[in-house]
């Protein structure tokens, strides 16, 4: 590449200022010369500016006294940007010197790449990646598999590939996709944005790949405790809405049967067993909140909103 295209950063933080900041501090160790950082404080208690911008001066900082969720507050930051390219980069994550190069050449390279992310590593265990990739989902079962998921990192995954999904928690695509595919989906709220933009993305016969020359290490669920209520909630309702949003009418009647017969009896008895009573209870919820968005009502989780 002769010139360096800006790329625009974007993170969202909520209530999680320690990550933030080691997240930003990552960020002034990149090997990339062109990018600018764009901070959504979600839902945030105070003014914090200042000690972000101790961490990475010149970070955009966007202040929301309002929890708009995840792609609420990274729309937010879409608005701001100016780069080229949007990169998409979980607070918790950190990002190696070398790791934004390679997703760019990868864009300027191939004029039809629509998303792509990096390879994912665990922060507890770097050797060991979270994703190297998403096979696409089975409309049928709403099932589809994570490449390299708790593998050995590994030459095998360290590849350009094609792939059903981009990771939310690095995520790349051009900014001037936005005119075609819209900001992100709010009605999530939380989960399944990606995969939505994904579907979108793919509609506009666009590919979606992962650079595997590219890798950041995430700490995973560090916003949100994994298997909490708020994470039930938001992973069974968002499964239901995207099917809804993306099976085809006779995809949608066999995994509502699979769903309905299968998922539901055994999720119910796996909660009863463990007495897990605030699991079911959000299980439950979550299945008449996707009812009503699919009948276009009001949905009930303004509880679930501020939960933690």
């Amino acid at each position: 590449m002769k010139k360096h295209p800006l790329v625009s950063i974007i993170t969202v933080n909520y209530k999680n200022e320690e990550d933030t900041l080691a997240f930003l501090h990552s960020l002034k160790k990149a090997e990339y010369p062109a990018i600018e950082v764009i901070l959504v404080d979600n839902a945030a208690d105070y003014h914090n500016a200042e000690n972000y911008k101790k961490a990475f001066p010149g970070v955009i900082y966007i202040f929301s006294s309002e929890n708009l969720g995840f792609a609420g507050a990274n729309n937010l930051g879409i608005e701001r940007a100016k780069g080229k390219y949007l990169y998409f980069l979980n607070n918790d994550t950190v990002i190696e010197e070398s790791s934004i190069l390679p997703l760019v050449q990868a864009f300027e390279n191939n004029p039809n790449l629509g998303a792509a992310s990096p390879r994912i590593a665990f922060h507890s265990n770097p050797s060991l990646l979270q994703y190297a990739g998403m096979t696409p989902i089975n409309f049928k079962t709403g099932r589809n598999n994570m490449i390299g998921n708790h593998e050995k990192d590994a030459p095998i995954y360290q590849i350009t590939q094609d792939v059903g999904y981009a990771h939310g928690a690095a995520m790349m695509i051009p900014t001037h996709l936005i005119e075609k595919i819209g900001l992100m989906p709010t009605d999530y709220f939380l989960y399944y944005e990606e995969l939505d933009w994904c579907e979108k993305i793919r509609k506009q016969d666009l590919e979606i790949k992962v650079i595997g020359k590219s890798r950041v290490i995430h700490k995973a669920s560090a916003a949100v405790k994994t298997n909490s209520p708020l994470q039930t909630f938001y992973m069974t309702r968002n499964r239901l809405i995207f099917m809804h949003r993306f099976a085809s009418k006779e995809e949608f009647r066999t995994f509502w049967m699979y769903f309905n017969w299968v998922v539901v009896p055994q999720k119910r008895l796996v909660y009863l067993l463990k007495g897990n009573k605030q699991g079911l209870a959000a299980f439950n919820q979550a299945i008449k909140a996707a009812k009503n968005h699919f009948k276009n009502q009001a949905l009930p989780i303004e509880m679930y909103r501020t939960a933690a």
